[in-house]
C-alpha cells in the first residue's frame, strides 16, 4: 500500500474533528440544522489552519444522504456520515458535484469561465448542491474576479461557492460583500500538541513531551505544518528510540532549550568567559548564528513576559507547565531592566548578522556588551 502523508491521512473528516476552530464549526452546524445554507462563503486565515478541510466537511454535510441509501435523510445533518456514497466520493475527490480549483494556477478569466461560469447552470448530478471550492482565491486576476462576480450576483439556487484565502485584503470589496466571512485563527500550541500526540498514538510513534512542544512551537499555529515536521522527524530519528527534542532541534536548525537557558544564564550572571565558551561549543556543533540570535531573542522575550506577568505567563506564551516553571525560576534570578537591555542588544545583533561578514565576532562583541554591568 502506498505511503500517505500524515497531514493527508489525519485530515479532519467531521466538524467535531477540526482542531481549534470552534467558533466556525458552531456557526456552520447551526446553519445546517436550520437549513440556512448560504450561497457564498469566504474562509480567511493563516495556512494550515483548516480552511479547505472545513470546506470539504461542509460540502459533505450539505449533500450527505446518510449511511442507508434506501432511507435517505429528510434534511441535511449537522455532521457528514462519511459512509454514504456521496460522502466517500467527496472525500476521495471524485464527486462530480464538488469542484475544487486552485486559483494560484488558474488565475485567468478563461480558466474561471471554463471551470465555473460555463457550468454553473447545470444541475447537480447526484447531490443537493453543486459546490465550488476555490483555494487561494486572492490570486485571481482582476478580469477573473469580474467574471466570478457576475455569477456571485445571481447564483442558481443549487450552487454554493466556498472561497479560501490567506490574504483577504487582496479581494475586491464587491466579492467580499457577497460572502459570509469566517476568520480562522492560529491554532494554539496546546491544541497542536494534543493532535500530534493523537497522530503518534495512532501511528505507534514514540515521542517525548519536549519534542512535541518543540514541534508545536515551530509550526507557528499551523496544524498542517506541525504534521509535516512530525513526518520529517520520524524519518530523521534513528532506530526505534523514538523522537527526542534533540532530533527536532537538529532537524529544524533551532537551538536546544537547555542551551538557551545555559547561555542566557551565564550572560545575565555576568559570566562572560563562560558565555564565550558556550558560544564556541554551539559554533563547533554547526549552529547557525543568525538562528541562534533569533532563538535567544525569543527566549529573552519569554523571560521578560514571565517576569512582568508572573502567574499565568505560561498560557500567554503557549508553553507547557514544565517550561513555564523553568522560565519562572530563571526570571526570578534577574530583573526586568537587565532583560530589557539584553533584548535590545539581541535585536541589534540580529539586524547586524543579516549582513555581517564576521558573524562570530558580532556575537562575541554582543556577549561582552550584554554580560558587562
Amino acid at each position: 500500500m502506498a505511503h500517505q502523508a500524515l497531514f493527508r491521512k489525519y485530515r479532519s473528516q467531521s466538524f467535531d474533528d477540526l482542531t481549534g476552530q470552534d467558533h466556525i464549526t458552531r456557526t456552520l452546524k447551526n446553519a445546517l440544522r436550520m437549513q440556512r445554507v448560504g450561497q457564498a462563503y469566504l474562509f480567511c486565515g493563516p495556512r494550515g489552519t483548516g480552511k479547505t478541510s472545513t470546506a470539504r466537511i461542509f460540502a459533505k454535510a450539505v449533500n450527505c444522504i446518510g449511511p442507508d441509501a434506501h432511507a435517505p435523510l429528510s434534511q441535511p445533518p449537522t455532521e457528514p456520515c462519511n459512509r454514504c456514497a456521496i460522502c466517500e466520493r467527496i472525500t476521495t475527490g471524485t464527486s462530480l458535484d464538488v469542484i475544487e480549483m486552485d486559483a494560484a494556477s488558474n488565475t485567468g478569466v478563461d480558466n474561471v469561465r471554463d471551470a465555473v461560469i460555463g457550468k454553473v447552470d447545470f444541475a447537480p448530478v447526484e447531490s443537493r448542491k453543486k459546490i465550488y471550492i476555490i483555494d487561494e482565491v486572492h490570486k485571481l486576476s482582476s478580469s477573473a474576479f469580474a467574471a466570478l462576480l457576475k455569477t456571485l450576483e445571481e447564483p442558481p439556487s443549487h450552487l454554493v461557492f466556498m472561497l479560501a484565502t490567506t490574504d483577504p485584503n487582496d479581494l475586491p470589496a464587491t466579492i467580499l460583500s457577497r460572502c459570509q466571512r469566517f476568520d480562522f485563527r492560529r491554532i494554539s500550541n496546546d491544541e497542536i500538541a494534543a493532535r500530534i500526540r493523537h497522530v503518534c498514538q495512532g501511528e505507534g510513534i514514540p515521542i517525548d513531551d519536549e519534542a512535541v512542544a518543540s514541534i508545536a512551537e515551530a509550526a507557528d499555529g499551523g496544524l498542517r505544518d506541525a504534521l509535516v515536521i512530525l513526518e520529517q522527524a520520524v524519518s530523521y530519528a534513528e532506530g526505534g528510540h523514538g523522537i527526542t527534542v534533540d532530533d527536532v532541534a537538529r532537524l529544524l536548525g533551532v537551538t536546544d532549550k537547555r542551551a538557551l537557558f545555559t547561555l542566557s544564564g551565564a550572560i545575565l550572571a555576568g559570566q562572560t568567559a563562560d558565555a564565550l565558551e558556550q558560544l564556541d561549543g554551539l559554533v563547533s556543533n554547526g549552529r547557525d548564528l543568525l538562528a541562534l540570535a533569533r532563538d535567544m531573542l525569543s527566549h529573552i522575550r519569554a523571560l521578560l513576559i514571565t517576569r512582568v506577568v508572573g502567574n499565568g505567563s505560561g498560557a500567554l506564551l503557549h508553553v507547557s507547565e514544565k517550561m513555564a516553571s523553568q522560565l519562572a525560576a530563571q526570571a526570578a534570578e534577574t530583573d526586568q531592566a537587565a532583560l530589557t537591555r539584553m533584548a535590545g542588544e539581541l535585536m541589534k545583533l540580529e539586524k547586524m548578522l543579516r549582513e555581517a561578514a564576521h558573524a562570530r565576532l558580532s556575537w562575541e562583541m554582543a556577549i561582552i556588551a550584554m554580560s558587562s554591568p
